[in-house]
């Protein structure tokens, strides 16, 4: 597997992103229709895209092959921090900094987890519900109503061996599920899990996990979501 550039996430992006922009164009009924399950998670998967654009185009590209602690030391981060005193911490005033551009793409990589998530469990759930078939709903849970991991630990110790996108296998939907979860979970300080195998290991996990294989995750589920979401009447 050849070292993807940013160019080339671009790219995967814009064919992702224009699918799910047609089927905004195809559906004005459900746009209407207050009742429709479709809306909400179209809007967070378009809400996910959008930080996934924005953390590709302010990433620079060595950056791409470090890992998720690497890519911003904390000295690092508190250099951006003291330099906005005083100033307006818009993107369009500070693009030119490249510290502020590192700090910036990975909030952006970590509020797309959020709504991806989000989206991709509103979808499961309501085909679900629907007694139609979707390649995540054996990792659903009832109560409370979320994405179950116990079931996810496996696939997220899996990452473990699971190295750069410059010399690994490409990921599968599951894997990629447990990796954006975990990622979620461990830069929105949630205690989802608490006391659980999956907190144990989650930290140790994300530590190693490669920036390449973060937007690579991200993609192929908002391309799952996306697929899946057309589904929904």
């Amino acid at each position: 597997m050849n070292v993807k550039t940013v160019q080339e996430f671009s790219e995967e992006w814009k064919k992702v992103w224009e699918k799910l922009i047609g089927q905004s164009e195809a559906n004005e009924s459900k746009w209407s229709n207050a009742k429709s399950q479709w809306r909400e998670p179209f809007q967070l998967l378009g809400a996910s895209l959008l930080y996934t654009y924005n953390a590709i185009k302010l990433m620079p590209e060595d950056m791409l092959q470090k890992t998720v602690r690497d890519a911003m030391p904390d000295q690092d981060s508190k250099i951006v921090w003291n330099s906005l005193k005083g100033k307006e911490p818009g993107f369009p005033q500070n693009n030119a900094d490249e510290k502020f551009k590192k700090l910036a793409s990975t909030m952006h990589v970590a509020s797309s987890s959020f709504r991806l998530t989000t989206a991709l469990f509103l979808i499961h759930q309501e085909l679900l519900n629907n007694n139609a078939s979707a390649p995540l709903v054996g990792f659903l849970k009832n109560s409370p109503p979320d994405w179950d991991r116990k079931k996810l630990t496996p696939c997220l110790r899996s990452t473990n061996n699971l190295n750069s996108c410059a010399n690994g296998t490409p990921l599968d939907e599951e894997t990629a599920l447990a990796m954006t979860l975990a990622y979620r979970d461990e830069f929105g300080h949630g205690e989802e899990g608490a006391g659980s195998e999956w907190a144990k290991i989650r930290r140790g996990c994300v530590d190693q996990f490669v920036l390449c294989r973060i937007i690579e995750a991200q993609l192929l589920l908002a391309e799952l979501g996306v697929k899946e979401l057309a589904k929904i009447k």
